[in-house]
């Protein structure tokens, strides 16, 4: 709430006179034996004390007290502020923290479980959607903007015309990694799709919609799959534990594992962090040309190609990996071909049949 453990020496201005008790003992209440188990002697001493120095009078804290407990860490209440920060914590309903509920109050708060309440009465007037703290970011807006301006003059009005991005690149969504900014490039110039360890997920709605724009309406002629070192979905997958929802996500790294267990089984540490990394972007490169979207374009025009690349964060640098692409599709064109590339192949060799006829000497005609 307003840190009502943390402080050693607390001034009561608007308590004082015979309430003026560092050391009295609360009310003739008791602990249930169930809350006194939580603490050890020593904390239930110290949250004694702090309820002592806290409280007006032995029946608990009121409204008055709340109030002045705030404006000592610099939050202004009202009276009726106040009140419903007592009603949520008030259990007995009697209009005051009483010691029991007190001693309750600072066990949920301990754990983190009255977190969302104490923000909530805190600022209890504050809408989520307030904006009082990005003032910083409006400023720095406008400063790029107006740099943009001087830079580059019909800057902002060629983007107002539509974006011709040559490249889709599929990226984690690790704030360290600044897309547009450590390939060099600028707004318009490269189609974005970021999500955690940058996973291609061929029933993922999102990602799909993404592909099918840049692919279809785009004409993106490249898609780059980056990975990078220290990506914390990737560790998340190398360890036996349960994440909760993101497990539903990660499940898919950890399908990487299972198809590279053998070369993973003889690394560890960082060496082998770093080849899950790589081998993750092998494995979502692969994904990209199981989907069918992908198929239908290269087959009719040969594009988009497809790219594995690794962002190593400690030094700011891309690495192309040494992917064998050709081979792994060799093998498992039969399995992941939806019908598109077989049309093409023989498309080709009916094309490839007519040059070669074209190409050949007419035969001499017979005089005879």
């Amino acid at each position: 709430m307003f840190s009502l453990l943390r402080r050693s020496h607390v001034v009561r201005p608007l308590c004082h006179r015979a309430q003026f008790r560092w050391f009295s003992t609360p009310g003739s209440q008791e602990l249930p034996a169930s809350l006194a188990a939580r603490f050890s002697t020593q904390e239930i001493k110290a949250i004694r004390h702090r309820f002592a120095a806290l409280a007006c009078n032995d029946g608990g804290l009121t409204p008055l007290d709340i109030r002045t407990a705030a404006a000592l860490q610099g939050v202004k209440l009202t009276h009726e502020e106040a009140e419903v920060y007592i009603k949520e914590v008030d259990h007995d309903k009697d209009g005051v923290i009483n010691w029991p509920e007190f001693v309750q109050m600072v066990w949920e708060l301990k754990h983190g479980y009255h977190q969302a309440t104490m923000a909530r009465f805190c600022f209890p007037n504050r809408s989520p959607f307030d904006d009082e703290n990005l003032e910083t970011i409006f400023e720095n807006n406008r400063k790029w903007a107006e740099q943009m301006r001087k830079t580059d003059p019909n800057f902002f009005k060629r983007l107002k015309q539509g974006q011709e991005p040559k490249y889709l690149f599929i990226g984690c969504a690790d704030s360290r990694i600044p897309a547009q900014e450590l390939m060099g490039m600028k707004a318009g110039e490269m189609f974005v799709h970021r999500n955690v360890a940058n996973l291609v997920v061929n029933n993922d709605l999102n990602l799909l919609s993404v592909i099918a724009y840049a692919v279809e309406v785009l004409h993106v002629k490249d898609i780059i799959v980056c990975g990078h070192y220290e990506c914390g979905g990737v560790r998340a997958a190398e360890s036996n534990k349960d994440h909760g929802l993101v497990e539903h996500w990660i499940r898919n790294i950890r399908d990487v594992v299972r198809l590279h267990r053998n070369e993973l089984a003889v690394l560890t540490g960082e060496m082998r962090h770093r080849r899950l990394v790589e081998l993750n972007v092998q494995e979502q490169c692969i994904n990209l040309f199981a989907n069918p979207i992908i198929q239908r374009r290269q087959a009719a025009h040969g594009l988009p190609r497809i790219h594995g690349m690794v962002y190593d964060v400690g030094e700011g640098l891309l690495r192309k990996l040494d992917l064998d692409f050709k081979h792994s599709i060799r093998e498992m064109r039969h399995i992941y071909d939806t019908g598109h590339f077989s049309n093409w192949k023989a498309m080709r060799d009916l094309e490839l049949s007519i040059v070669n006829r074209v190409n050949q000497p007419d035969e001499p005609k017979d005089k005879s």
